[in-house]
């Protein structure tokens, strides 16, 4: 009998035990933030190739081919990374010489409007919500992260980037007391729609021209290997997402460090295209460089693929007439918002499905706001009147306000060439070597020798 009772006991035991762990289970599915098995960010061919080869071969000597190739593929882009770290840490070391700065965009969907936390209800579909756009600058010398926010009334290009690179350098020179850092090291995101185009390219340089900085370093990694300290900021944010609710777009501001919003911005593209030389192939160098010779006050574009390359001297981007610079001349139009990408309709038809969702059941403040907001930019699409007081009047350029360079001697950058014969030695030493073989051509005897020969025979 006390046997029974016994086993009776220890497989309820067990029984409870198995239930309790599933529920440990569901409530880690429920409340954790799960990791994906992929992620946001473009993979690098190369690493795809790799790994897939290294999966398929059952050859163990081909194999082990394939993972020195990607211990080499992954060392080259390691360099890259440390290369940017140098130039980050000069700025942080010494941020009266160099400015470092970092931009990059955050994934879209995570701050679609409205944002409730946990799992989405029905009436809630990413399709209708109203998509925001935060781009993220991280300014590494002043240790500081810069947002700055759009709900997809500009194309996000190249004008957008040289947009928000204005904005940034008018707050970073306020920080320093109306200065600027000689010399800046720009990284950004190896995509040439917004930043690796003849535009940021001939942009970069118009700020040297024009005094601002005396050096202008723009880089990029290579691509599928991007992800940086910028991406790290974003994670933040999305994490703060992840457990708050931003059910309008004041509330996802109080999210945001040092948020701007993007209210209005310049055609800086077609201001400068007229000045600008053509350009070929430049989308695989990963390193510009624009700079200014104190003695004749010349802007010479130089380049390199990697970075441990030799920089290669060119012609500006920007052209030269009679010897001079054809600078672009007067102020870029203001760009009209555009509304292609945001269906007001549809977001106003979802507002009462998602009424019940919104915190303030009682005042109706999320509910009251939209109404307000998607009211505003119906203002905007339909009425050119209410578009410049609400916009375009807004616009402010910036370009001359920034703080110019004196023309004086400067610390070099932290990436000068190393000297001529020193390379020469470095690279003999790496020189391929390729040993030739050639066959023997045979001898022709005469007639008289052969004889000879073979009389003594």
């Amino acid at each position: 009998m006390d046997c029974c009772i016994f086993l009776s006991a220890l497989c309820l035991s067990v029984l409870l035990s198995v239930q309790t762990l599933n529920g440990v289970k569901t409530n880690i599915r429920e409340n954790c933030n799960p990791v994906s098995e992929t992620n946001s960010f473009s993979k690098c061919t190369v690493c795809t190739s790799l790994e897939r080869q290294i999966e398929t071969t059952h050859d163990p000597v081909m194999r082990e081919k394939l993972r020195a190739e990607r211990r080499e593929h992954n060392s080259r882009q390691m360099l890259e990374r440390k290369y940017y770290y140098t130039k980050k840490n000069a700025a942080k070391t010494s941020p009266s010489q160099y400015l470092s700065l970092i931009i990059d965009g955050m994934d879209q969907s995570k701050t679609n409007l409205p944002h409730f936390v946990g799992r989405m209800a029905k009436a809630v579909n990413k399709v209708d919500q109203l998509t925001t756009h935060v781009t993220g600058v991280l300014a590494h010398g002043q240790n500081k992260f810069f947002t700055f926010l759009d709900w997809n009334q500009y194309a996000h290009d190249s004008n957008l980037t040289m947009n928000i690179l204005m904005l940034i350098l008018h707050q970073i020179s306020k920080l320093m007391g109306n200065k600027l850092p000689p010399i800046l090291y720009l990284q950004a995101d190896n995509c040439w729609r917004e930043n690796k185009n003849r535009y940021v390219l001939g942009f970069c340089e118009l700020l040297v021209h024009q005094r601002i900085f005396n050096e202008v370093h723009l880089s990029f990694l290579p691509v599928g290997h991007t992800h940086e300290d910028v991406d790290a900021a974003f994670s933040r944010i999305a994490e703060t997402l992840r457990r708050n609710d931003a059910e309008t777009m004041p509330r996802l501001k109080e999210m945001l460090p040092n948020v701007k919003d993007i209210e209005a911005i310049y055609d800086i593209r077609s201001w400068i295209t007229s000045s600008l030389n053509d350009i070929r192939k430049h989308t695989k160098p990963l390193h510009y460089k624009f700079i200014r010779d104190l003695a004749t006050h010349n802007v010479k574009m130089q380049y390199k693929a990697f970075q441990d390359s030799e920089w290669k001297t060119e012609h500006g981007i920007i052209q030269l007439i009679s010897g001079k610079p054809n600078l672009p001349k007067g102020i870029p139009k203001v760009i009209n918002p555009q509304f292609e990408k945001i269906d007001i309709n549809k977001i106003k038809s979802r507002i009462p499905q998602w009424q019940c969702l919104f915190t303030d059941q009682i005042e109706h403040t999320e509910q009251k706001w939209w109404g307000g907001f998607l009211g505003h930019l119906e203002k905007i699409r339909d009425s050119l009147p209410y578009r410049r007081t609400k916009v375009l009047s807004k616009a402010k350029w910036i370009l001359p306000l920034l703080p110019k360079q004196q023309l004086k001697r400067q610390r070099p950058s932290v990436d000068q060439d190393i000297p001529a014969e020193l390379r020469r030695l470095l690279e003999n030493e790496r020189e391929e070597c390729f040993v030739q073989v050639q066959p023997k051509q045979q001898k022709k005897t005469s007639k008289g020798n052969r004889k000879e020969s073979e009389g003594i025979m």
